[in-house]
């Protein structure tokens, strides 16, 4: 793999696990910031790395690619988090 795809890969990966998870949560009827709590910890860890990141790794290089990473997870975590309920509420058309 040379290029983008592995950032694309990983937020694809990210998005279908995420979408397991919060349907999981969403049907056992929890609260709505329960099934959100998942991708609120991926976001808190992926800023703690970039933090870390920028402080420890001098390659700017390196630094820019582990930030594609964090968001391609990030986004993939929040688009697979917000899918099950989007095809609940509004595909389904269930409360």
């Amino acid at each position: 793999m040379n290029g983008l795809e592995v950032f694309f890969i990983a937020g694809i990966l990210t998005v279908g696990a995420f979408y397991f998870i919060s349907r999981t949560l969403l049907n056992k009827k929890y609260k709505k910031i329960t099934y959100l709590t998942p991708a609120i910890a991926v976001s808190v860890a992926s800023a703690i790395f970039m933090v870390l990141s920028f402080i420890l790794i001098k390659d700017g290089w390196v630094i820019m690619g582990n930030s594609f990473f964090v968001i391609a997870i990030v986004s993939g975590a929040f688009i697979g988090t917000f899918l099950p309920f989007i095809h609940s509420k509004y595909i389904l058309n269930t409360d």
